[in-house]
Formats: structure tokens, sequence, C-alpha cells
């Protein structure tokens, strides 16, 4: 593409985000924007898991559980 071009080196080099300071704070703007588009994500996730204990119960356990509460209803 670049015919001219003459590289001494084949690779880029790997660019220090903790000493450059203008790397540094794009590195904090794009954190935070991951942060607050997973927000919603993690949220989600966290209801999902309150429910994900009954996969952890055995049948037995369950059906205790379900006679339990049906007794404490009525």
């Amino acid at each position: 593409m670049f015919p001219l071009l003459k590289l001494e080196d084949p690779y880029l080099m790997v660019p220090d985000v903790k000493n450059n300071e203008k790397l540094s704070h794009y590195v904090r703007v794009i954190e935070k924007l991951i942060d607050q588009c997973l927000k919603s994500t993690k949220r989600e996730l966290q209801n999902i898991n309150s429910y994900m204990y009954i996969f952890e119960k055995r049948v037995d356990n369950i059906i205790l559980d379900l006679k339990k509460r049906s007794f404490s209803l009525a």
C-alpha cells in the first residue's frame, strides 16, 4: 500500500499507557464508558442469579420447599 514506507522494525511499538498522560486519560474514559454500558447488564445478571438457586437443589428438596410454602399460605 505504501511502497516507499520502510520500517526498521516490522512491528509497531506497544504504547506505554502508564507513563503517557494522553493515553492514560483515554484509557480512563474508555473504562468509564465500558462500566456505564455494562451497568444494566450487571443488574440483570444479579436479578437472574436470584432465581438460579433452584437449579442447585435436588428435586426432593424442591418438593419439600413447595409443600412448606403451601402450608404456610393456608
